[in-house]
């Protein structure tokens, strides 16, 4: 079972997450798009995933941050899926010559999962529907994540109430 979309115009920043979790109940996942800093700052987000999962990106040098973020908000991280953004135009990867600590320094992004359920409790799921990188043009605007990452959520839980 599919459930409507719902698209929200608000700023997320001085958005009553409580007030959403009342109104909406809870979910089983939730696709963060926004950057990592910006969710450390955001107060009670577990509050709308009692248990299931979360997806968050970070940059290269936020990966441990996520981790230990993820872990504080009650989550445990169960996977990476790299998203290698490519060039719209010819389906290659993006390549920075004038950088040279690492072959794709600015063509990548990591998704960090994060699944969360107490010992008595039970989320059911389909592992293993996917592979861990992405390859799939970058987007015009940085918040916009690409299309697979949710077509994986919704491999991973069908009909679940996602946000």
């Amino acid at each position: 079972m599919n459930l409507p979309s719902i698209k929200l115009d608000v700023d997320i920043m001085n958005f009553s997450l409580e007030q959403f979790a009342e109104k909406f109940n809870s979910f089983d996942m939730i696709h963060c798009s926004l950057p990592l800093d910006m969710l450390i700052k955001m107060p009670n987000i577990s509050s709308l995933i009692p248990k299931g999962f979360i997806f968050i990106w970070v940059e290269k040098g936020e990966i441990q941050i996520g981790y230990h973020w993820l872990n504080r908000i009650g989550f445990d991280v169960i996977d990476q899926i790299m998203w290698i953004k490519t060039n719209e135009m010819v389906n290659e990867v993006k390549y920075d010559e004038n950088t040279d600590d690492e072959i794709f320094p600015n063509c990548r992004s990591t998704c960090l999962v994060g699944y969360k359920c107490s010992a008595s409790q039970r989320t059911e799921y389909c592992t293993k529907i996917s592979n861990n990188i992405i390859f799939s043009p970058d987007r015009p605007a940085s918040i916009e994540k690409p299309d697979e990452i949710y077509e994986i959520g919704d491999l991973m839980m069908p009909g679940a109430k996602k946000l």
